[in-house]
């Protein structure tokens, strides 16, 4: 399953790369992600994340950056039964920052759409954050 969205926003790639190859920045622009690790020698980072804001349930996956010019990806594990990848991607122009966003998920058909639903809607509040802060 492949889900694409694209966000138009005016802050500038740099600003954009600071927050979303860093994961401790993209934390905490991040709407369910409540605590993060340093990496470790591989790389990945812990992730910790309340997806329910009425449940006191929080769940734990581990998180891959790959980077690349005006390119990042996310590689998701330790997700049961599921394996999402993300992807962002800047286009820079005269007035304005694209912003493409994308989710690979396989796994379970019915827990697939509920996740890209889910991921796509926490990167629309997210968006919201970034633009709104100056």
């Amino acid at each position: 399953m492949l889900v694409h969205k694209t966000y138009i926003t005016k802050k500038n790639v740099t600003k954009l790369n600071s927050i979303f190859s860093n994961l401790q920045n993209f934390a905490n622009h991040h709407p369910l992600i409540i605590s993060i690790s340093a990496p470790n020698e591989s790389g990945s980072y812990k992730v910790k994340e309340k997806p329910f804001k009425y449940l006191p349930f929080i769940i734990g996956y581990s998180v891959k950056p790959l980077l690349s010019e005006n390119k990042i990806t996310y590689m998701i594990k330790e997700i049961p039964f599921l394996k999402p990848t993300l992807f962002y991607s800047f286009n820079e122009y005269p007035d304005k920052i694209e912003l493409l966003f994308a989710i690979k998920i396989k796994g379970f058909i019915g827990v697939k759409h509920y996740l890209a639903q889910k991921m796509t809607k926490a990167m629309d509040k997210l968006i919201d954050t970034i633009n709104s802060n100056n």
